[in-house]
């Protein structure tokens, strides 16, 4: 069972080691470094234009979703070591962090983000992130109990359907990793009570763990539920994930034919 990452920031074909196939970071980079060229204002030591925090923070974040998290985390030193502002401070702190982790630097990262993840109030929006960000760290180091604390707290408080239904998802899957079973399923099964209010490819993984997770727990066959949700019409795009449960099912019951079929 492998667990989600918390935040994605592969497409699919790429490779980890090149740079995004996607033009737009670049461009994001030369704006940034054009700003900060063009419009600093350091007066005596004092960065008088407040908009070039903005700047480092939209050049750190260019470098980070291209891959270059090196040259990222220089962004990131140079904002926190420049400026005062306590929300510029924080949001470059998680930043800098994030691209520890790329970095494997995991525990440092944890070690410089779990006391400002506990102080930051549950209202604040980059209470989720933090807390999210720590749990990966912790994913990281093997230490899944520390991670499922803090990815728990992430999931209550982020707002995004997207985020959260992730987050839920990866908690579901260390529940399960910890071999809480009943847990799991009921974690997996919230995201399925969201409805249409949850991306439907996480309704449906869901939806497809928890019935596996059911069929384990009650000693039955899942088959016959399977069965009812490939005929779904708006399920047809996910029809290979049902059959790949049901492949699963049947080869854990020694029917390897069926399986194959």
């Amino acid at each position: 069972l492998n667990v989600l990452p918390v935040e994605p920031i592969l497409l699919a074909g790429e490779d980890q080691d090149n740079s995004a196939s996607i033009p737009s970071f670049s461009i994001a980079e030369e704006k940034a470094v054009k700003a900060i060229q063009k419009h600093s204002m350091n007066i005596e030591g004092e960065q008088r234009n407040r908009q070039i925090q903005e700047a480092y923070l939209l050049l750190g974040k260019a470098r980070y979703y291209d891959r270059r998290f090196l040259p990222a985390l220089e962004a990131f030193n140079f904002l926190l070591e420049a400026y005062e502002d306590r929300a510029a401070y924080l949001e470059g702190k998680l930043w800098r962090e994030k691209t520890n982790l790329r970095l494997e630097n995991d525990a440092l990262a944890v070690k410089n983000l779990t006391l400002l993840a506990n102080q930051i109030p549950f209202g604040n929006k980059l209470y989720a992130p933090y807390n999210a960000t720590v749990a990966q760290g912790y994913i990281n180091l093997k230490e899944e109990d520390s991670a499922r604390v803090y990815i728990t707290r992430a999931a209550l408080a982020e707002k995004k359907k997207v985020n959260k239904a992730r987050y839920r998802y990866i908690e579901a899957q260390l529940l399960e990793r910890a071999n809480l079973l009943d847990s799991a399923q009921r974690a997996y099964q919230s995201i399925v009570n969201w409805n249409r209010k949850a991306p439907r490819i996480f309704w449906m993984q869901a939806k497809l763990q928890a019935i596996r997770l059911r069929a384990v727990i009650d000693s039955v066959s899942p088959l016959p539920t399977l069965e009812r949700l490939s005929k779904l019409f708006e399920n047809q795009p996910y029809l290979h994930l049902i059959h790949q449960q049901e492949a699963r099912y049947l080869l854990s019951q020694g029917k390897d034919s069926l399986a194959l079929t």
